[in-house]
C-alpha cells in the first residue's frame, strides 16, 4: 500500500520541505500530502525554490498525492437579497480558488485538490445552503476537469459529508465524474459507521484514505479545528493506529485482499510527529510482513 505523510502534521514544527522529503524517503513513505497553507507559502516565497524541491522529491521516487485545501461557502439568509449576495460571494471565492489550485497543481505536479463540503453539519444546514454548496462543488469540479484535475471531498464533521448517508447524497447530487472521496475513517466512525461498512459503501468513489486513532470517543473533541490547530490545544487521547479505539487491521486486510490502488495518509495531530510518523510507517510495514496478515479475523 502506498503511504503518505501529511505536512499538516508538522504545522507546529520547525521543519523545511526538504527535511520532509528526506524523512519520507528514509522512513519508507511513498510521498507527501501537501497542506494548502504550506503550498501557498512555498509558492509565495519562491516558485523557483519550490520547483527545485518538487524536482528533488520526484527524483527520490516520491510524489505529492494531493493538495489539501479549503473552499469557503458564504452564509446565506432569509431574504432574496441575502441569497443573491451569498451566491456572488461564492462565485468570487471559487474563481479565486480555481486559479490558485490550477497554478499550485502545476507547480507541485499533482492532479488532486481536497476540500470540505461547506462548513455546516448536514443535519442542520438549511436547504438553500445545501443547494449552494452542491452548485459550488459542481462548478469547482467542472473548472478542474478542464485541466484534467480531480476534486476530492473529505468526510468530515460539520460538513455535508459528515455521515455515510450525507456523503452518498452529496455524490449523487453533485454527480461529477471527477469528484472523488477522501475517506477519513475516524470521522465516519465518529458518526456511527464502522470502517469496513464505510469503505464498502463508498469504495467506487474513494480516491484516498486518512488514518488516525483515538483512545476513546470521549476524546474526539481534540480534533475540532479550534483545538487541533492551536499550539496550546489538548492532544489527550491521540494515539498510534494500532493502539486506539478503532481497529484498523480488518480494514487494511480488506484493502490488501482487494488489491486496490488507494493511498493512505497518516494524519498525526499529536506531539513529536517525526517520531510517531516513523513508528506508524513501521507498524504498517510489519503488518504487511506478518504471515498471518491475510488470515486476520475480521473481528480483530
Amino acid at each position: 500500500m502506498n503511504c503518505y505523510l501529511c505536512t499538516i502534521s508538522f504545522r507546529h514544527e520547525l521543519a523545511g520541505f526538504g527535511d520532509l522529503i528526506r524523512f519520507a524517503k528514509d522512513t519508507g513513505y511513498q510521498g507527501i500530502e501537501l497542506w494548502g497553507v504550506h503550498a501557498r507559502s512555498m509558492a509565495q516565497a519562491s516558485r523557483e525554490r519550490a520547483a527545485a524541491l518538487v524536482e528533488e522529491l520526484y527524483a527520490c521516487g516520491l510524489s505529492i498525492n494531493m493538495i489539501s485545501d479549503y473552499l469557503r461557502v458564504a452564509e446565506g439568509g432569509p431574504t432574496q437579497e441575502a441569497v443573491r449576495c451569498a451566491e456572488e460571494a461564492d462565485r468570487k471565492e471559487l474563481d479565486r480558488k480555481l486559479d490558485e489550485w490550477l497554478q499550485l497543481g502545476l507547480l507541485f505536479r499533482t492532479r488532486h485538490i481536497r476540500v470540505f463540503a461547506g462548513g455546516k453539519a448536514s443535519a442542520a444546514a438549511p436547504e438553500e445552503y445545501k443547494e449552494r454548496t452542491c452548485r459550488m462543488l459542481q462548478r469547482a469540479a467542472e473548472g478542474l476537469m478542464k485541466e484534467d484535475m480531480v476534486l476530492v471531498v473529505e468526510t468530515h464533521p460539520d460538513t455535508l459529508a459528515d455521515t455515510l448517508e450525507s456523503t452518498e447524497w452529496l455524490l449523487q447530487k453533485v454527480d461529477m465524474p471527477n469528484m472523488r472521496v477522501n475517506l477519513d475513517i475516524l470521522h465516519l466512525w465518529e458518526s456511527g459507521t464502522p470502517p469496513l461498512e464505510a469503505y464498502d459503501a463508498l469504495q467506487d468513489d474513494v480516491y484516498h484514505l486518512h488514518l488516525k486513532n483515538i483512545t476513546a470517543a470521549s476524546y474526539l473533541p481534540v480534533f475540532e479545528p479550534n483545538n487541533v490547530y492551536s499550539p496550546f490545544g489538548s492532544r489527550q487521547g491521540i494515539v498510534a493506529l494500532g493502539e486506539g479505539a478503532i481497529s484498523y487491521k480488518p480494514l487494511l486486510r480488506h484493502l490488501s485482499e482487494l488489491q486496490v490502488g488507494h493511498g493512505l495518509s497518516m494524519e498525526w495531530f499529536g506531539e513529536r510527529p517525526f517520531y510517531y510518523l516513523k513508528e506508524e510507517r513501521e507498524w504498517l510495514r510489519e503488518l504487511e510482513r506478518t504471515p498471518a496478515y491475510d488470515g486476520m479475523r475480521a473481528s480483530e
